[in-house]
């Protein structure tokens, strides 16, 4: 079953976690997240891209941005997020378009329509997942993108970290956000790639030094790249004695 990351933009608080709780009860949630202004949902994304985002169109006029202002920020940087506007004015509709919205939900919130928006939604996504598959390609793997091809040569790579259902490869050319599923990597992946925490499979042969930061982890850097990757306490004594046996 395919599982929805979700953020909600809601100036009004009690519609925010009314939309929250409804939308986690959906089975295709797994996450929801809600913001009051629309500079808090914009910090957020520069760390964490949801798969849809509910964007409420009237905004309160201290915010410098109203609802249609911040989709076309957010389409004009990532095209892949569904954005689903929340209004009570259907005149808005026309305006919208120009973001090409998913859909729209209108208030008062009707509980049957949200939940058909979320299940359309994700077999949407799902399909574009399936569209956007890795394949090999000239002895390397090639993975879409937000903008086009990866070409991916595994030697290459330091480590993939996970970020909801996407991926990021970190490679000796910078990260590269893939557009698939991290089980659908792991058959492309030589034997030097262990899953060294649920959210990080290292390259062993570029590990560089292993820290203990405490809080049953160890901080794996890598010589040349400076983004660090985690390893669980329980997959060092998996595998320490291949780092170094003597210990």
């Amino acid at each position: 079953m395919m599982l929805l990351d979700v953020f909600v933009l809601e100036d009004e608080n009690y519609t925010l976690r009314f939309l929250e709780k409804l939308i986690l009860e959906h089975p295709n949630v797994e996450s929801v997240r809600g913001f009051s202004s629309s500079s808090g949902l914009c910090e957020a994304l520069q760390t964490h891209q949801p798969d849809i985002i509910f964007l409420d169109i009237e905004l309160a006029p201290s915010e410098a941005l109203n609802g249609i202002d911040l989709a076309k920020q957010i389409y004009t940087s990532n095209q892949g997020i569904l954005l689903v506007f929340v209004t009570g004015y259907a005149s808005y509709a026309l305006e919208s378009f120009k973001v090409h919205p998913f859909d729209y939900l209108l208030k008062p919130i009707n509980k049957e329509r949200l939940t058909k928006i979320i299940k359309e939604a994700a077999q949407r996504i799902e399909m574009q997942m399936s569209a956007d598959s890795p394949y090999l390609a000239r002895n390397k793997t090639v993975i879409k993108t937000g903008d086009g091809l990866a070409f991916i040569d595994w030697n290459d790579v330091y480590f993939i970290e996970k970020q909801g259902r996407r991926v990021l490869i970190h490679g000796r050319h910078g990260a590269c956000k893939a557009r698939c599923l991290l089980h659908e990597l792991e058959p492309f992946l030589p034997e030097q790639f262990i899953q060294a925490h649920k959210s990080f499979i290292v390259n062993r042969d570029k590990i560089y030094l292993l820290r203990d930061v405490g809080n049953q982890s160890f901080e794996v850097s890598f010589s040349g790249y400076e983004p660090v990757a985690l390893m669980s306490r329980a997959k060092f004594r998996e595998y320490h004695r291949d780092f170094a046996p003597s210990l």
